[in-house]
């Protein structure tokens, strides 16, 4: 366990002399960063879409092409999941900054120096940018979009995982094995919860009637639920192994997740309308177990467990009744929801892949490290489109619900969908 020289946490204010430094030697955000500011939600805000990590947009305006409508280079390779606002795509790069590239023409809008590489991605929300930074400085910063000015900083081991934002607090969690939650206007510590392991996928929340629960994945093979205004856990479920990808949360509370020993989860509270005849989904590949719980609003789970091909480090994506999974050797595999008892389509793309797959509309888009490209019917699995890039993907695409934004390792950035002559 690395030792920092510093406080665990400690507020550094917006007018320090390192912070402005660090912003002139940028330059500053540069023209046209004052024109993305909120007005209304992106579509696709956080490294898997919305709050819930489903990985799924629906639009009605994406026909499953891709199509170059654009493509540029970016000067660093990218270091996080890409995000959207507004019309701009942000990408943080390997080295230092965090770029912001109009959606429609791939023209730059802005640039943020950090002192270190922004590790987390970066996350706009109205009019401020969210990101952490690498070691040896560590930082999770707060700046205005507009100005590029520093509004507050924290320093925390390592935050590697992407940040999530729920109404006023902010989300990170710490190489320390350690979850944080802020208040992403003032930046104080609203509580800190010791969960170890290391955690390197974003959490996901669950939108419920009776409070908000975050749900968290870590490398000792836990998932679990905590109550968003306290950090108090609330549930948790032990896997045989390493959870090192972003859990998914369904609108009826069903969670699913991947693990690197190959296999595919879904924890389904009993109660949900769809798992009104538990006896009889038996699956002959699937493991069924009932996990009580004396402290969660839910009083008991259904665990189901899917054995995929081989080892997973990538997120689901789920839309409907239809979940979709991937592993490391280039299968996508599309279950029903949420039981997971028939496999609704499975197939093989033939190379290796990290990304994780995104849903749009009625098309799973998939990314490839050779580079390649795809887009699969959600019902039946058909190839319908394709696209040979010139390097690794090895971050997921995202979309705004007409076209697909990737970036590859070799410092480029696309944007794909249907060509208008």
């Amino acid at each position: 366990m690395a030792i920092l020289s510093v406080p665990k946490i400690r507020k550094v204010f917006m007018l320090s002399a390192i912070v402005i430094s660090g912003i002139s030697a940028c330059g500053g955000p540069g023209k046209g960063a004052g024109e993305i500011i909120s007005v209304e939600a992106s579509p696709w805000r956080f490294s898997r879409g919305g709050v819930r990590g489903s990985g799924a947009l629906v639009s009605g305006g994406y026909g499953g092409r891709l199509d170059v409508i654009w493509e540029r280079s970016i000067k660093e390779k990218p270091q996080a999941p890409l995000t959207l606002t507004n019309g701009a795509v942000v990408v943080a790069g390997s080295k230092r900054k965090v770029f912001l590239f109009n959606t429609q023409t791939g023209e730059d809008i802005a640039k943020y120096k950090n002192r270190s590489s922004p590790q987390s991605g970066g996350v706009i929300i109205d009019s401020l940018l969210y990101n952490s930074t690498s070691p040896p400085f560590n930082y999770l910063d707060c700046r205005g979009v507009a100005d590029g000015k520093v509004r507050w900083r924290s320093v925390i081991l390592d935050i590697v995982a992407p940040l999530v934002i729920e109404e006023e607090r902010l989300f990170a969690l710490g190489g320390d094995g350690v979850a944080y939650c802020f208040d992403r206007f003032s930046g104080d510590l609203l509580w800190e919860k010791k969960i170890g392991g290391k955690m390197i996928a974003a959490p996901a929340l669950e939108i419920r009637d009776d409070g908000n629960v975050l749900w968290i994945a870590n490398s000792y093979g836990w998932i679990g639920a905590y109550d968003v205004g306290s950090g108090k856990e609330l549930y948790r479920h032990d896997t045989d192994g390493s959870l090192v990808s972003a859990p998914a949360v369904h609108t009826d509370g069903t969670i699913y997740f991947s693990a690197q020993s190959g296999h595919a989860f879904s924890l389904t509270p009993q109660q949900s309308n769809l798992e009104a005849n538990l006896d009889s989904l038996k699956p002959v590949n699937a493991i069924e177990a009932e996990i009580p719980t004396d402290t969660f609003a839910l009083a008991k789970y259904v665990f189901k467990k899917y054995a995929l091909e081989s080892p997973s480090w990538s997120s689901p994506a789920i839309k409907g009744k239809y979940s979709v999974f991937v592993d490391n050797t280039g299968h996508v595999y599309c279950f029903d929801s949420p039981q997971m008892s028939k496999t609704v389509w499975r197939v093989s793309l033939g190379a290796a892949l990290v990304a994780s797959p995104i849903i749009v509309d009625d098309y799973v888009v998939v990314g490839l490290l050779t580079g390649e490209l795809f887009t699969l019917s959600l019902t039946t699995g058909e190839i319908v489109s394709s696209r040979l890039l010139e390097s690794s993907i090895k971050y997921s695409p995202v979309s705004d619900g007409e076209s697909i934004f990737v970036a590859t390792q070799r410092k480029s950035l696309y944007c794909l969908g249907t060509l208008r002559r």
